[in-house]
């Protein structure tokens, strides 16, 4: 049976769309459009169902951070009546559908059910795509017992998201390799695979490797240069051996995971990059984080 999420409605209209959709779908509910995009890897949904309520800003740049997830993910929306400029940004961000309020319960029925057989379809065209290319990718990881087995499956079910991804393991156990094979099994597999390994260089020279520089930005600094960001832009960013970066590194990388954009030293403006970053390390990050070693909000980035 199709899951949906059911987000951001009252609890009686959340109780009414359950009740309209029990015989078709699965069903859960979220009060906060943030807090359900946080579990969009874990509930694994083929639709979501946005419930507007009337001074509701318009969540273009929710449905914008659905797609950076998975850009196939069909967005319903459902609202009180609003200017047909609202459709049409809506639409334009990315929505799937659009209804007013009161709504028809058999004509969101089938819209439900039209988006989740949309969606269906589409990831089982992408696994038959990539079926070949994930057998190819996955031999340089050796291992029979069910154990590998559930790490291979893993990394095919994680490779389909646009998710930020945390590879962790002692040194020597083949993180590279996980995060070179989920990159290859993506739908980015196409774009550029950029690895790093954050420990091998001092704090100044990450933060320009990984942000770039403008001419003169510091000494020695002849000319510009692009980041790993914008190197990695329309592909994977690995940032091994992530426990090690300091506090002032880890702000800036927050701040390029939750605006998407890069700013080079030396420069003031920013610059968009499409880029799912994987990270790894030997560390325990919880106990990182509980030590005040590493940020909760990058940790949970």
């Amino acid at each position: 049976m199709s899951k949906i999420l059911i987000i951001n409605a009252g609890k009686e209209q959340s109780a009414a769309l359950k009740r309209i959709l029990a015989e078709t779908v699965q069903t859960k509910a979220f009060v906060s459009m943030d807090g359900a995009l946080s579990y969009l890897p874990t509930e694994a949904p083929d639709c979501l169902l946005l419930c507007l309520k009337e001074n509701d800003p318009l969540p273009v740049e929710w449905i914008s951070q659905v797609r950076q997830y998975d850009d196939h993910l069909p967005v319903l929306v459902i609202t009180p009546p609003r200017p047909v400029d609202d459709a049409v940004a809506l639409m334009k961000a990315g929505a799937f559908d659009y209804f007013k309020e009161p709504i028809e319960e058999e004509k969101i029925k089938i819209a439900v059910a039209h988006a989740c057989s949309m969606y269906q379809l589409t990831q089982r065209v992408f696994l038959l795509e990539n079926q070949s290319q994930q057998q190819t990718s996955l031999d340089d990881l050796v291992g029979s017992t069910p154990r590998m087995q559930e790490v291979f499956q893993t990394i095919r079910l994680v490779a389909k998201s646009n998710a930020t991804v945390l590879i962790l393991g002692e040194s020597g156990t083949g993180k590279e390799l996980v995060a070179r094979a989920l990159h290859d099994n993506s739908k980015r597999a196409g774009g550029p695979y950029v690895p790093l390994h954050c420990a091998a260089l001092p704090e100044h020279l990450l933060e320009s490797e990984l942000f770039g520089h403008a001419r003169g930005a510091f000494t020695g600094a002849t000319t510009e240069r692009p980041g790993r960001f914008e190197a990695a832009n329309g592909g994977t960013l690995l940032l091994d051996e992530i426990g090690e970066i300091s506090p002032g590194i880890q702000v800036k990388l927050l701040r390029v995971l939750q605006e998407r954009e890069v700013v080079r030293l030396g420069e003031n403006h920013a610059r968009k990059v499409d880029v799912r970053v994987i990270a790894a390390t030997h560390r325990d990050l919880e106990v990182e984080v509980e030590k005040g070693r590493f940020r909760e909000d990058l940790y949970y980035r």
